[in-house]
């Protein structure tokens, strides 16, 4: 468990190159002058060191300088956790609890474009979604979500950034409550914005995203409608590997209905090989995949 944290953030615990000399005579002793290094490295300028407060948050949130935003987001992650207070997270904390204008702050964190910072924002996120109140709104979770596929989290190459961003986008469908039509609106906006981009690695990405989601909670969540038409932008895709994905997920539909005539419109729609392909995949797995 995390011990009570001040309103004051702990000093940047990053650590600066510590400063180094070459050695700049030649290794021979010929007293070649040629091969002495005329740059010598310079000492490391010192990283002054930074302080967030609440009461400065406002400003540190907003500053041009990436560290200072990075410290800024762990200072709210760390805040949430102290308010928690070694309960389980059950999205019983209110924003304002933690500061006034949270939810803005976690709008605006995650449209950040330095990469360090953004994953530290998305780490705010996933704390913030688990344990706040307006993590369950739809609104949020669209906003959210938006800001995951217009910015740079969808397109990232770091695998901790697209680590963090699955694990965001499962929560807010985990804590989304009965009945609420998120997890329908997350895959809408997959679909308009992750499936159908110009980049092939973002579009991988969403795709494998939405089969991940279906396996992970189960065809029960999502409008069947839905599914069906990230299937077809998928099968309609150039990439291979983007196709393949667009045929599991319709795999995993006819195994939701344990048979293909209810999917019979789409599945004739598909080349014969596609066909053939499904076939196979129902073939090693005739059942559902049990939600996880």
């Amino acid at each position: 468990s995390k011990p009570y944290v001040q309103e004051v953030a702990p000093k940047s615990t990053a650590t600066q190159p510590s400063p180094t000399v070459q050695n700049t005579m030649p290794n021979s002793g010929s007293g070649d002058l040629s091969a002495m290094n005329p740059f010598p490295t310079a000492p490391a300028p010192v990283a002054a060191e930074i302080n967030i407060t609440l009461d400065g948050l406002d400003e540190s949130l907003a500053s041009s300088n990436w560290q200072i935003r990075k410290a800024s987001y762990l200072f709210l992650q760390e805040k949430i956790l102290a308010v928690l207070s070694n309960r389980e997270p059950e999205n019983q904390l209110s924003g304002d609890d933690i500061y006034s204008s949270l939810d803005d702050a976690i709008v605006k964190a995650l449209g950040d474009k330095n990469a360090g910072a953004l994953d530290s924002a998305l780490m705010l996120s996933l704390t913030y979604s688990d344990c706040c109140k307006s993590a369950c709104l739809e609104d949020t979770a669209s906003r959210i979500m938006s800001l995951l596929l217009k910015g740079a989290a969808f397109a990232s190459s770091r695998p901790s950034t697209l680590r963090t961003t699955q694990e965001l986008v499962f929560k807010l469908v985990e804590v989304a409550p009965k009945g609420s039509s998120t997890a329908d609106n997350i895959v809408d906006l997959i679909q308009q914005y992750g499936l159908k981009a110009k980049k092939p690695k973002l579009v991988n990405f969403a795709a494998t995203l939405v089969l991940q989601l279906v396996q992970a909670f189960g065809t029960s969540v999502f409008n069947v409608s839905k599914l069906s038409a990230a299937h077809e932008t998928l099968v309609g895709s150039s990439n291979d590997k983007i196709r393949a994905v667009g045929i599991e997920i319709l795999a995993e539909l006819c195994r939701t209905f344990a048979s293909k005539a209810p999917l019979q419109a789409l599945v004739d729609k598909l080349k014969k090989s596609q066909q053939s392909q499904l076939d196979s995949l129902l073939d090693k797995q005739s059942t559902a995949t049990p939600p996880s």
